[in-house]
């Protein structure tokens, strides 16, 4: 069998480089372009491999002693071992996907079949397609994580009645009442009723200017843990809007740190 070692190489560090970049963009650690080369470069070392014999064990010590230096290289000792676990997760996942990829186009009798015989093609085509679904995977990492981070469990009591509702953290919302500055959370539902006498607090966004109706909340719960300070209730007339986030209601921003 003939090894192609600058195609083998090539394809490793295009790799490497694809799970440096994905880890570092799910850590949010903003790594320079310069690091991720030479932590890629330094996963090329595995090639060695290919031509020394190795037992399972060691050849699996090698490995792990290669990720380790790459992560050192690349990201720095602070929080390792997160990122050790991330790197090794993206490349489970990526890996997985471009293996699925490669069995689908070598079970096609179309005419992707073309590609089983022009090596150099083919992986230009895993590559792109994995870079394709690289950044779809980095789009729902930063939706779950939001989703984790910013959606909560609300619990809203007023006169002793219970209203639960998903609530969402927006930043954007930093709307006090003008008497005693308590913050406001915004609820959007038509069936709520309250006979409390509303206080109208000015509000001023991109939209324009307004005034909206609050009610004092007695107690509030964020995932069941009760908050101490003091919130009001704001009733939103139209409908609330976050891309892809179900939620009723708008939290606070000092919320942000529960």
């Amino acid at each position: 069998m003939i090894i192609y070692l600058d195609i083998i190489f090539i394809v490793n560090f295009l790799f490497d480089l694809m799970i440096l970049y994905t880890t570092s963009e799910i850590l949010k650690l903003h790594t320079k372009i310069t690091r991720l080369i030479i932590g890629s470069l330094v996963g090329s070392l595995t090639l060695i491999c290919l031509f020394i014999k190795l037992n399972s064990l060691t050849l699996f010590l090698y490995k792990i002693i290669i990720s380790i230096i790459i992560i050192l290289v690349t990201f720095g000792k602070n929080n390792f071992l997160r990122k050790l676990y991330y790197f090794y997760f993206t490349s489970i996942i990526l890996g997985g996907l471009i293996y699925l990829i490669k069995l689908e186009i070598d079970k096609s009798t179309t005419t992707l079949s073309f590609l089983k015989n022009n090596i150099t093609l083919s992986i230009l085509i895993y590559l792109v397609i994995a870079i394709i679904m690289l950044k779809s995977y980095l789009k729902q990492v930063d939706f779950f994580k939001t989703k984790r981070t910013m959606l909560h469990k609300v619990t809203i009591i007023i006169n002793d009645k219970k209203y639960q509702y998903n609530g969402y953290i927006d930043t954007g919302n930093s709307l006090y009442d003008h008497i005693k500055k308590r913050p406001v959370l915004i609820l959007y539902d038509k069936s709520f009723t309250s006979n409390e006498i509303p206080l109208y607090v000015p509000f001023n966004t991109l939209d324009g200017k307004g005034v909206i109706p609050c009610i004092k909340i007695d107690e509030l719960y964020i995932d069941d843990e009760k908050q101490q300070k003091t919130y009001l209730l704001g009733l939103a007339n139209n409908k609330i809007k976050i891309k892809n986030i179900d939620a009723s209601i708008i939290l606070h921003k000092d919320l942000l740190n529960i």
